[in-house]
């Protein structure tokens, strides 16, 4: 199953991405938030490429402040702009496809606001309900119960910045924002405000409040088609852990099948807009960046987004030199805790572009046409390889790679063998150089990954949905375990057996050489690790005690963040890294 995006749209100052099809009734995809989203963007990309597929025009979107889309996601008020994003995204749709109607799917949060957009908007015709919270209170409790599981474990730091509202997985809700949804109960409405009269319901395995959900819609006179949706916990535990339930992808595309109609009863029945053509999107426009949505092919294309200074004057020169900001493991461009839109938006406000990208397999990307190992296949290199291409055909002669643990890895090996890239950044780089115990080790962190989500989120969302209070002494004596053995298989794996081979110690000096003749050519490396961190750990591996022998060579700076966990949570961590890369650029001689 592939995904690909065949048009870039930007609209109501967000971007999203159109599967086009002939069909006349198109379908706009109202995803989750914040970690959920991040979870959940490759499911609802497969999902819109199997019903654009089927015929049907796909747009999914970001809503005001999340993904892609101008704004801050701890914006106050959120809720009203969120509800008339859907409304736009409707309108977009119909303008650049002339579809006449169009099917609402709402996926977690976008379930709760989709309801609420198909009960008051005309062209709804059809709405699909994945894995709905029972309420905007029910929805919060799993948000904060997720906090605590994720941001209350994080070292506490005097550089964290005091924040009103909650924080999950490093993705802030204002308290507004969070009153707001607490009191959001769009499946209240009145019989004057009807629900689409087909509707299609994949509720959680044990959610017994949407039975009740569906009682309510069936009394309001909606028929409802009612079915599981299995492997959610392993779909929602990680990014790049999880699985993808392709079965739920086929039986919601089947629904959508059923309620397309048919081209000679409902003709489009609009004019696609002309006056944006496919090969131009429009640039979002922020206070200190433009930012064009992009897709790089040829196949399988990527999809990317181009954030460069907003020129004010237009005699000035553009910079030279660009970053490009790869995926840390399954997290699409976005970045972990939206950090790659922050870092890619901060960097053009001193000057600096950027592409973030989702490498194929990853985020909205198409599908590669191989058979690769996940995260860390030599052929993903080949990819960065085009991304570089792309950015040079746009003027830049100087290309930064720049990436967090797998991210690191692909940059590395991309810059070995592309002579334009000028800077090399890899923030807690976990592999220097794949082999079968580097897969031992992945594959014993996303079992343990997925079984924490099995014993932890049923923990913390029981039958009532109701949270526990302490989100359970067992559970969390269960995770400290689990943590505990996935260490010691990992320094096992890498610090004990490992050594004891030559074939390991044959590749220990392989990746010296490599980073010798990298920095010999005149490339410049920064490598940045938090405080104790496992990647401390894979670089003295390779470079000897306290990375002694990487500081000794030319064109490399070493620092620390600290404070911080593996994927850069806090706010703090993220800045900093903006900040280094900043004040790197800053002390080239051109500057």
């Amino acid at each position: 199953m592939t995904a690909i995006a065949t048009r870039p749209l930007v609209f109501n100052n967000t971007v999203g991405w159109l599967n086009d099809a002939e069909g006349s009734r198109g379908v706009v995809i109202a995803g989750g938030h914040g970690f959920e989203d991040l979870c959940s963007r490759r499911f609802l990309s497969l999902l819109a490429g199997a019903i654009s597929r089927a015929g049907l025009p796909v747009l999914q979107f970001d809503y005001p402040g999340c993904g892609d889309a101008i704004g801050n996601h701890q914006t106050t008020n959120q809720l009203g702009s969120w509800l008339q994003a859907i409304d736009n995204a409707i309108d977009c749709l119909k303008a650049e496809t002339g579809v006449s109607d169009v099917i609402l799917i709402g996926f977690r949060l976008g379930a709760l606001l989709g309801y609420s957009a198909a009960s008051r908007h005309k062209d709804v015709a059809a709405l699909a309900l994945l894995a709905p919270p029972a309420s905007g209170k029910s929805f919060m409790r799993e948000q904060v119960a997720l906090s605590r599981m994720i941001d209350s474990a994080l070292e506490k730091s005097p550089m964290d910045d005091a924040f009103d509202g909650l924080s999950v997985a490093g993705f802030r809700l204002s308290q507004q924002t969070v009153e707001q949804l607490k009191a959001f109960d769009p499946f209240g409405v009145t019989k004057d405000n009807k629900p689409p009269a087909s509707i299609y319901l994949a509720a959680r395995p044990g959610m017994a409040a949407n039975e009740g959900l569906v009682d309510h819609m069936e009394q309001l006179g909606s028929a409802v088609t009612r079915t599981s949706f299995d492997g959610y916990d392993t779909l929602m535990c990680d990014p790049t852990a999880n699985q993808i339930p392709l079965d739920v992808i086929q039986r919601c595309t089947e629904w959508i099948i059923k309620q397309r109609g048919g081209t000679e009863d409902n003709p489009r029945g609009g004019t696609p807009q002309a006056s944006n053509p496919p090969s131009v999107p429009r640039a979002l426009i922020g206070p200190d960046y433009e930012e064009e949505p992009v897709l790089i092919g040829p196949a399988p294309h990527m999809v990317g987004i181009h954030c460069r200074p907003r020129q004010q004057d237009k005699a000035k020169p553009t910079q030279s030199e660009a970053y490009m900001l790869l995926n840390t493991g399954g997290n699409a461009h976005i970045g972990w805790a939206r950090g790659y839109v922050e870092t890619a938006r901060t960097l053009a406000a001193h000057g600096i572009a950027s592409l973030r990208i989702d490498l194929p397999d990853i985020g909205q990307s198409e599908a590669s046409l191989d058979s690769r190992i996940p995260l860390y296949d030599e052929k993903a290199r080949k990819d960065v390889i085009r991304a570089i291409d792309w950015l040079c055909g746009r003027g830049y002669q100087n290309i930064a790679l720049t990436g967090i643990c797998s991210g690191g890895h692909q940059a590395f090996h991309a810059a070995r063998l592309d002579k334009r890239v000028s800077k090399l950044v890899m923030v807690n780089p976990l592999c220097f150089s794949w082999n079968a115990s580097y897969a031992l080790d992945l594959a014993i962190w996303k079992t343990y990954e997925s079984s924490k989500v099995m014993m932890g989120q049923s923990m913390a969302t029981p039958k009532d949905n109701k949270p526990d209070g302490a989100l359970s002494p067992l559970r969390g004596k269960l995770s400290k375990r689990a943590r505990v053995l996935v260490r010691r298989s990992i320094e096992l794996g890498k610090s004990g057996l490992a050594h004891l081979t030559p074939s390991a110690l044959s590749q220990g000096n392989q990746v010296k050489r490599w980073m010798q003749k990298l920095t010999a050519r005149g490339t410049k490396v920064m490598m940045i690790c938090t405080d104790g961190d496992l990647s401390i750990e894979e670089i003295d591996r390779h470079f000897g005690p306290d990375a002694m022998q990487l500081r000794a060579m030319q064109n490399v700076v070493i620092h620390t963040l600290h404070a911080a966990d593996h994927s850069l949570t806090p706010l703090h961590a993220r800045q900093s890294l903006a900040t280094l890369l900043i004040e790197w650029d800053a002390a080239e001689p051109n500057h």
